[in-house]
């Protein structure tokens, strides 16, 4: 995939959204990275990271960074609540006109965020990154693990709309969408993402897909779990097709 060309729009005030929760192993070079990204193309950027509920020394990490540079912010569940939930939190604390969340051991690095900050400033209400699409690609993910992920966004893609990725985090939503997903749709797992395409189209919001490559994991623990996933998407996909 070719890296994004055109000069971001610098007076674009971006907010990062990162979820942790047990991300000790990678937290701090995370936020360097992203830091050291973006910072040269958005003047007014911010990076908030909700630490859900972790049992090792995340949240210590980001507040020293946090103490280091005023563009990160560190915002505490007292508990795991799930992905979704920490997405959400983070979108209430957000400043940013765009707002991004990524996962935070960067399956999708952040070289590949000022493409989806384009298409918001272009007239995206939402813009996800897909690896499925045409100019996407996936590197060292486990292969029942990409298969499942490949099946998963087929069949939900499919009753959504036909995009070819419905399940993932990498996305930049506007503001004001991003602030009505987030008080509006009350889930606080993975199956955020997925419904929150569902509520875009009955809004008659604007998504568009961007080509995105996704990377396994690089340090720390996987928490991905393939029976919880395998039921979670046979549950939504159920869902949705009694919905139609």
């Amino acid at each position: 995939m070719k890296r994004f060309q055109q000069p971001p729009n610098i007076r674009v005030r971006l907010t990062v959204v990162i979820p942790a929760r047990d991300e000790e192993a990678v937290i701090q070079d995370t936020l360097r990275r992203v830091l050291a990204t973006l910072s040269p193309h958005y003047h007014e950027l911010e990076i908030v990271v909700v630490d859900d509920g972790s049992t090792d020394r995340t949240a210590e990490l980001v507040a020293e960074v946090a103490a280091q540079d005023a563009r990160v912010k560190l915002v505490r569940h007292d508990r795991g609540y799930g992905g979704g939930r920490a997405v959400r939190t983070g979108i209430l604390h957000a400043s940013g006109d765009v707002i991004v969340a990524v996962d935070a051991d960067l399956s999708y690095t952040p070289d590949q965020i000022p493409r989806l900050v384009k298409a918001v400033e272009q007239g995206a209400d939402i813009a996800i990154g897909s690896p499925f699409m045409r100019g996407g690609g996936v590197e060292n993910v486990p292969r029942f693990r990409l298969w499942l992920s490949k099946w998963g966004n087929k069949l939900l893609g499919r009753v959504l709309g036909g995009y070819t990725c419905v399940t993932g985090i990498f996305r930049a939503y506007r503001r004001e969408v991003a602030r009505e997903v987030a008080e509006r749709i009350h889930l606080d797992g993975k199956e955020l993402w997925p419904e929150t395409v569902y509520y875009a189209r009955k809004r008659g919001w604007k998504i568009v897909e961007v080509p995105a490559i996704l990377r396994g994991r690089r340090a720390g623990r996987s928490k991905f779990k393939a029976g919880k996933a395998i039921v979670s998407h046979l549950r939504l996909l159920f869902r949705y097709l009694l919905r139609r």
